[in-house]
């Protein structure tokens, strides 16, 4: 499997993108804090919502909304199992 980046602020856990970064926000519109793509210490992309693929469907589906109803954002790094900044 593999997964869209997600734009998230280290502070709050405001996720301003799980898709992609809609907004180019680089800070949050809530709290004010940087919104972060990568674990601040190691580097691993933070993980957004899986990507979907059309192969073998007949009917059009919006595959964006199917994947963002299941998003849940992690409090650990995949990589080094660090905390992310919103859960200190």
């Amino acid at each position: 499997m593999s997964f869209h980046v997600a734009y998230i602020c280290k502070g709050c856990g405001y996720a301003d993108g799980i898709l992609s970064n809609p907004t180019g926000r680089k800070f949050c519109p809530h709290c004010g804090e940087e919104i972060i793509s990568a674990c601040p210490d190691c580097g691993e992309a933070i993980k957004g919502v899986e990507k979907f693929t059309m192969e073998g469907r007949r009917a059009p589906i919006d595959a964006s909304i199917l994947k963002a109803s299941s998003f849940v954002l992690s409090v650990r790094c995949d990589r080094c199992g660090k905390f992310y900044p919103w859960v200190k």
